[in-house]
């Protein structure tokens, strides 16, 4: 599960880019890479095993993370987890 909170200089609060798999993975957890879930008008980002399927692949567009599945932006909705 994914969650906004104020950061406590934990690693599992930092995540990084991996330009090689083009996943975005926990620190804490190497294995571990955000994935898109389809739901709706919409879609939901959470945690999962990284497998660099396509709802795990993502690319760095300006100042934008975009999915390659569905060209979905990784924004913070209402401003609020």
């Amino acid at each position: 599960m994914l969650a906004i909170k104020i950061s406590n200089g934990q690693k599992e609060q930092e995540f990084y880019f991996d330009g090689k798999t083009k996943t975005i993975r926990c620190q804490a957890y190497k294995t571990l890479a955000l994935s898109v879930t389809s739901s709706g008008n919409g879609a939901r980002v959470n945690i999962a095993g990284s497998s660099s399927a396509t709802h795990q692949l993502w690319k760095l567009e300006g100042d934008r993370f975009v999915s390659l599945h569905r060209r979905y932006n990784l924004e913070v909705a209402g401003n609020k987890d």
